[in-house]
């Protein structure tokens, strides 16, 4: 594997004028998404008899939500799974395909909204909704032992969707369970070092937060570049030199 440095430069060199192109990407969408959940959870809420928010419930949401009738219950946790399945859905064509597409120089240039909808023009959104279920499945299943199991696994089924894209950009006709089960093989060995990789951006995220988010305009796509550049770099690994010995670099 690459140093984490070369990676990282990589990931630069891919960003060279494609900035605010980027970062226009990686907010307008999502905002987008974030209001159209929030109007239609307070259209949902504003159905809700007033007797229910006249209780005192301190300051407990959890409390105040379990109080609710039946059918708004299941009807909020439907709208919170939609919200989840639609932001994995968009990170999708954000990350996993415009990202990879400019780094491997298939894309000069983000197109916002154009690229944000792509799997919603090629036939794969329900390959991409299945995989998208069952890959948050498998984690919350294993999170069910005490967490550890499931961020371990969560490094595990990383690159699913960066082999989801590279099938679906060959038309090939592919179960989504075999993305997570690739995936699993790929970065058999690997796990700690994807880990270290992501743990080098912790003074880059605390800058971020410093800068009460402003920062992570800049920081969040170099990240994502960054983890295209892993990517392609342990699929290089994994299927040109299968025998290249597993080395973990902490240089970052």
């Amino acid at each position: 594997m690459k140093r984490f440095k070369e990676l990282k430069n990589e990931a630069l060199d891919s960003l060279k004028g494609k900035w605010r192109n980027v970062i226009a990407l990686s907010i307008v969408v999502p905002f987008i998404l974030v209001v159209i959940i929030s109007i239609v959870t307070f259209i949902l809420l504003s159905t809700v008899p007033t007797e229910y928010y006249s209780n005192d419930y301190g300051n407990s949401t959890e409390d105040f939500i379990a109080s609710l009738p039946t059918m708004t219950i299941f009807l909020y946790y439907l709208i919170v799974f939609i919200g989840s399945v639609s932001a994995i859905v968009i990170s999708f064509n954000i990350v996993y395909s415009t990202y990879k597409d400019i780094f491997t120089g298939k894309k000069e240039k983000a197109d916002i909204f154009a690229d944000a909808l792509t799997v919603f023009r090629n036939g794969y959104l329900t390959k991409l909704i299945i995989l998208t279920i069952q890959y948050m499945l498998l984690i919350f299943a294993w999170s069910l032992l005490f967490y550890i199991p499931g961020i371990i696994k969560s490094f595990s089924y990383s690159q699913a969707f960066f082999i989801f894209k590279d099938k679906m950009d060959k038309g090939e006709d592919f179960k989504p369970i075999d993305c997570i089960t690739e995936s699993r093989k790929m970065m058999d060995g690997y796990k700690a070092n994807y880990f270290l990789l992501n743990f080098s951006f912790i003074g880059w995220i605390i800058l971020g937060f410093v800068s009460l988010g402003i920062a992570m305009l800049w920081i969040e796509p170099y990240m994502n570049m960054t983890t295209v550049a892993y990517y392609e770099n342990l699929k290089e690994v994994h299927y040109g030199n299968k025998s290249e010995s597993i080395s973990i670099n902490i240089e970052v």
